[in-house]
């Protein structure tokens, strides 16, 4: 290889920055460079920096305008469903393909312990993250819950907010990340993070501002969606108790006996509540009068001539105020009739007005029954109780 003998220099100048260097050199040891040859070759540079810079600005332009009609397009995509999981899966598919990256997660906040759940992964991590849950607060995304701000970070693996278990999982390494919430209103409902940009480029101010836009239209996407499987859940739980209430009312207004009602109405109210043990019984001067009793066995043998007294708390606030009372006891005190009761249901029986009866319900576990149902139940029993009884009395004279 020849010697250099002759050589110049000078930097691609693109304002006050040198974004690279351009030079010559000749192996001729007669050849000098003179000052004009300089001059001259400062001014080729300054030209070439001015072309590099402008198919630069040309490129961004193009991948930002590319980026920004990809987000249109997107956002139009979101609205036009309202089924959560394909929802979550299109955003984060679409968050992790506008910012050209490797990987991505979506994590939803959950609302009664605020913990992080891997709501949907995309690229070369592991599927087995969907569920898994992360403490409130944690790492990166748990920053950008805690901020409600994006949250860049080009070197994970020297920051202090980051974990590696994640990456020890998947066997995938986590270079750079940038994680927005999720926020509707003032209430941060989730987080979307995408992963490692392709070209290797760490991630910018541009891209959190993109993301960030992204994300604002996706919360409401889901916000809604959210809504509506709510609305929708509700509607068809609302059209199921009216197909049970259907058949109650059939069952009771089959029978003029109040013993029989007395049995339906308490085995419905058992079999809606998933109680052990229940009773139901009119209301006496002296106490409660059992009708009908499930899952106490001989225990209320006792009471089967003479009325229950009114002993149970829960019991008496019911006849007092006229509403159901829903308690948990102490399991080690005795506080119900089932011994180790934890939950007890009072449902009072109202007639214009009036507590004519009750329905007593007993578990041994916590039991999150739907009062408003057994409340409903208990009206429309107290028709058929009273019909039964008017029945009796008519029969009798």
């Amino acid at each position: 290889q020849q010697e250099m003998y002759a050589w110049v220099g000078v930097p691609l100048n693109a304002g006050s920055e040198a974004i690279g260097s351009l030079s010559v050199g000749s192996r001729d040891p007669n050849t000098t460079y003179t000052k004009a040859q300089l001059d001259l070759l400062q001014a080729i540079a300054d030209q070439t920096a001015g072309a590099i810079i402008k198919a630069r600005l040309l490129r961004e332009t193009e991948r930002r305008a590319h980026q920004l009609s990809t987000l249109n397009e997107i956002t139009r995509q979101l609205t036009s469903t309202l089924e959560l999981e394909p929802l979550l899966q299109n955003i984060l598919e679409s968050a992790v393909s506008i910012l050209n990256s490797e990987a991505g997660s979506l994590f939803m906040v959950d609302e009664d312990t605020d913990e992080l759940v891997f709501a949907v992964t995309v690229g070369p991590v592991a599927d087995n993250l969907v569920g898994q849950r992360l403490p409130a607060g944690s790492g990166i995304v748990g920053e950008a819950v805690e901020t409600r701000a994006p949250v860049v970070e080009n070197n994970v693996q020297q920051s202090a907010e980051w974990s590696g278990t994640t990456d020890e999982q998947t066997g995938f390494v986590t270079k750079s990340l940038l994680a927005v919430p999720l926020q509707v209103k003032e209430r941060v409902i989730g987080v979307v993070e995408v992963i490692n940009r392709r070209d290797g480029l760490p991630f910018a101010e541009d891209d959190r501002d993109l993301l960030s836009a992204f994300a604002g239209q996706a919360a409401v996407a889901v916000d809604n969606a959210r809504l509506y499987t709510l609305t929708d859940q509700e509607l068809n739980a609302r059209v199921e108790e009216l197909s049970i209430m259907q058949r109650i009312d059939r069952e009771l207004n089959a029978t003029l006996e109040v013993d029989r009602a007395m049995r339906i109405t308490l085995d419905w109210a058992m079999r809606q509540s998933d109680s052990q043990a229940g009773l139901i019984g009119i209301l006496k001067e002296e106490g409660v009068q059992i009708m009908a009793h499930q899952g106490y066995g001989t225990q209320l043998a006792l009471y089967e001539e003479t009325p229950l007294p009114l002993e149970l708390a829960s019991m008496i606030s019911a006849i007092d105020s006229g509403q159901p009372q829903h308690i948990t006891l102490d399991p080690k005190v005795e506080g119900g009739l089932l011994p180790g009761t934890r939950t007890q249901i009072v449902i009072p029986i109202r007639r214009e007005g009036k507590v004519i009866g009750l329905i007593l319900l007993e578990s041994i576990s916590d039991t999150q029954a739907d009062i408003g149902f057994l409340g409903r139940l208990s009206d429309h029993a107290a028709i058929a109780i009273s019909n039964a009884q008017l029945y009796a009395e008519v029969e009798a004279a």
